[in-house]
């Protein structure tokens, strides 16, 4: 038996919506993909949106549509994932790194310095990010919920806040598409830019400075289909993943940064041990079991350059400790799931 990290969990729903999409030969970009654009805005309660090839096109395409100018700072978190920062590092800015909070992983927007230009803050995992302080910060920022369209922040679902918002379909994401992305945004100029990169328009008075060429290529009807379906089905998935982490969390309390909390999205249930992580990873790897003691890896250490002062940073390198969720998941790998990791930090500790 191996019970994996992550899954996606189709079925009928959505193997009847790619041989719909067969049967009405609309495989490219279509009626599909523009469903799927309306049913996103109307839950975001977003003006423009735009289904794309991935969830780092889309974000490619946000960071344009920013129009900064060239060479400016963009703040991201420290623990994110590598797309992330290559998406800035390509688009020719500055990443600067910020910590992120202890009890949730996301980014501290207290340590957001004032002189960026633009932040990019991921629904970290699920956990809501702090919306209402940013919009207090006054700065231009991406909301990033490729792993978090089930999150719920300041009452509101995950997408509706930033000054744009991208959302990721890929193949173990909360909704998936096999691929896929999507850019809302509710500001017309933004708008406006993102046609003119998406769909390789005369770029006329839509930049004020000097911006990457054509980023072309709007999702195809057969993965829409499939994301599509998937977001009609997102209340039962998200009911699905809470169920398991709310089993984690009350079987570790002591170990659990925080306790269950209906806002959180819960793409990934996320313990804080005492003991070396990579050892209790381990040990559960070798019982079947897919956990990862890091989600992402550290970008301060992917750069090269250890920030010893990330306190948040700081307080889980070495410690944190992914378990399997995912909708598919039966209650006996759960219930496996916590016999392993109890016997692991139980043994761990013994052995100290």
């Amino acid at each position: 038996m191996r019970i994996p990290h992550s899954a996606s969990d189709v079925g009928d729903a959505e193997a009847r919506a790619i041989a719909e999409a067969v049967a009405r030969n609309r495989l490219g970009y279509g009626d599909a993909s523009l469903a799927l654009e309306r049913a996103l805005l109307q839950r975001t309660c977003r003006s423009f949106g735009y289904a794309v090839l991935s969830g780092s096109h889309a974000l490619a395409l946000a960071i344009a549509a920013a129009d900064l100018a060239p060479g400016s700072l963009i703040a991201l978190p420290v623990l994110t994932c590598t797309s992330v920062l290559q998406s800035v590092l390509n688009a020719g800015h500055v990443p600067v790194l910020v910590d992120i909070r202890e009890d949730d992983l996301t980014l501290d927007v207290a340590c957001v310095p004032s002189n960026v230009a633009l932040v990019i803050a991921p629904h970290a995992y699920g956990a809501p990010v702090e919306v209402e302080a940013l919009a207090r910060r006054g700065l231009p920022w991406i909301e990033d919920c490729a792993t978090s369209p089930a999150t719920r922040a300041a009452g509101r679902p995950a997408g509706s806040f930033g000054s744009l918002a991208v959302f990721s379909f890929g193949a173990t994401k909360y909704i998936t598409g096999g691929s896929g992305g999507l850019v809302a945004t509710d500001d017309p100029q933004m708008a406006e830019r993102l046609r003119v990169v998406l769909d390789e328009r005369p770029r006329g008075g839509a930049f004020r400075h000097p911006a990457r060429g054509a980023m072309a290529g709007r999702l195809a009807s057969l993965n829409a289909a499939v994301a599509l379906s998937q977001l009609r089905r997102i209340d039962e998935l998200r009911r699905r993943r809470h169920a398991i982490a709310r089993r984690y969390l009350e079987a570790f309390p002591t170990l659990a940064p925080r306790p269950f909390d209906d806002a959180h999205g819960y793409y990934r249930v996320i313990l804080r041990v005492d003991e070396p992580a990579p050892v209790i990873a381990d040990n559960l790897q070798r019982h079947g079991i897919d956990a990862r003691c890091s989600v992402n890896p550290w970008l301060d250490d992917h750069l090269g350059e250890p920030h010893p002062e990330f306190k948040g940073a700081q307080s889980w390198r070495e410690r944190l400790l992914s378990l399997p969720i995912h909708p598919a998941m039966a209650e006996s790998d759960v219930d496996f799931v916590i016999d392993v990791v109890s016997e692991s930090v139980a043994g761990a500790s013994r052995s100290r």
